[in-house]
């Protein structure tokens, strides 16, 4: 029998309104594919009236597959026939054998989507949670649209936009591993944005990093939110009003960038999110965090490291602005409401004190596809570029006073509590 080691990656039990009671571990995506024996689909099968072009990941309980819509192959047939047609006098003259050589032109126009498979045997679903909350997402940029979802004999899927990189995948394609401090700001503030407007259809995402934030172009913002299987809703959706906090809650989320309040057993609220997207932000700048974190370490080690490591450490390479993001979102209550407009004013400030301008090319901008793995569905040359997007909300005033609340009464600290 073989035994495989497990991730404290899990996937949460749970409606909407209620906090985590259950867990069901995910099985490291990293197992080899001798190992890994689970059925997948095969390039060309269908489902209903997607058509499987390949396997793109795999986790313990399902897959992902770049799918193609069958009825936008037909669309796209039916228009090029008869633009063909209507042409076909002033082409006579062309060489017959070009004419008759197959073309990938009209597959390559062809949209691909992303389909999540997730396994009927698996009684403790995240995709069902997933699903309902990417309903409630729709209309807007910072989260996929979702097209098609359903059932079939042995699995159900999720059909959504097909994005490129995480940007996990892509910091390790830097050449030292890690994103500039310029780019890495500026991508904050991204995250932010879609973490506020998350917030703001009332929901909580606990699993915050930057393997859950997608590189997508044509876009105001470079970036998508995505994996809300282990998300909540802190409103409730009959009365409109907030979920009281829970007790003993249990660990939910990423070890690595999990707040103390959540590896305290806390139940997880919007403070928890802010704190993970600044753990992100440190991992991003410098390519690794001070608690390094594998499949064999213990949570609590990782908790330990978290209550022990001065702050000064953690965010070192970052203006001071990023601890004061840090120590104003550790002090938040479960119910409070973060002031959002204060925190892009803290990067705002990090901004001007390096003199780094909105629309500095990013990192990967300058690098050539050379750098680029086989697998990768974007080129650099598409990936996003700094010139197409709007960093800040249109409402926002860079010359807005630092509200009070983030006034520091002491600086400094021995540790990240402190």
């Amino acid at each position: 029998m073989t035994i495989y080691r497990i991730s404290i990656n899990f996937i949460q039990s749970t409606t909407f309104s209620s906090c985590c009671i259950q867990f069901c571990p995910i099985i490291l995506m990293s197992v080899s594919k001798k190992q890994y024996s689970r059925n997948t689909l095969k390039p060309g099968e269908k489902v209903n009236n997607y058509i499987v072009v390949k396997l793109i990941g795999q986790g313990g309980y399902g897959d992902i597959y770049m799918v193609t819509d069958e009825n936008d192959q037909q669309s796209k047939s039916t228009s090029s026939k008869k633009s063909g047609e209507k042409h076909k006098n002033s082409h006579k003259h062309k060489n017959k054998s070009k004419d008759a050589e197959p073309r990938n032109e009209n597959n390559e126009n062809v949209k691909t989507y992303a389909m999540k498979v997730e396994l009927a045997s698996c009684q403790i679903t995240s995709l069902g949670i997933e699903q309902k909350i990417l309903e409630s997402l729709q209309n807007s940029i910072y989260f996929p649209k979702i097209y098609g979802h359903g059932f079939q004999t042995h699995f159900r899927y999720l059909v959504m936009d097909l994005y490129g990189q995480s940007l996990s995948n892509t910091r390790r394609k830097m050449l030292e591993r890690h994103f500039s401090v310029s780019t890495t700001l500026r991508l904050g503030i991204f995250m932010m944005k879609c973490i506020e407007e998350f917030h703001k259809r009332g929901f909580v995402h606990c699993d915050i990093k930057p393997g859950n934030f997608l590189l997508h172009n044509n876009s105001p913002c470079p970036i998508v939110l995505i994996d809300y299987g282990l998300s909540k809703n802190f409103i409730d959706q009959n009365s409109g009003q907030p979920i009281k906090e829970k007790k003993n809650c249990g660990f939910v989320g990423t070890s690595k960038y999990a707040s103390l309040q959540i590896h305290q057993g806390l139940d997880p609220c919007r403070r928890d999110d802010i704190i993970s997207l600044c753990y992100s932000l440190a991992e991003m700048s410098e390519g690794k965090l001070p608690w390094r974190f594998t499949e064999d370490t213990d949570i609590h080690v990782v908790m330990k490291s978290k209550k022990t490591t001065p702050a000064q450490t953690v965010f070192s390479l970052f203006p001071s602005q990023i601890a004061s993001i840090y120590n104003y979102a550790m002090n938040l209550k479960y119910d409070d409401v973060p002031n959002y407009n204060g925190i892009y004013k803290l990067f705002s400030d990090a901004l001007e004190e390096l003199n780094i301008s909105e629309k500095d090319p990013f990192d990967w901008e300058k690098l050539s596809d050379q750098n680029s793995e086989e697998n990768d569905q974007m080129s650099f040359k598409n990936y996003p570029k700094a010139e197409d997007t709007e960093l800040f909300p249109p409402d926002f005033d860079r010359n807005m006073d630092l509200p009070d609340e983030f006034e520091e009464e002491e600086e400094g600290g021995c540790c990240l509590i402190c």
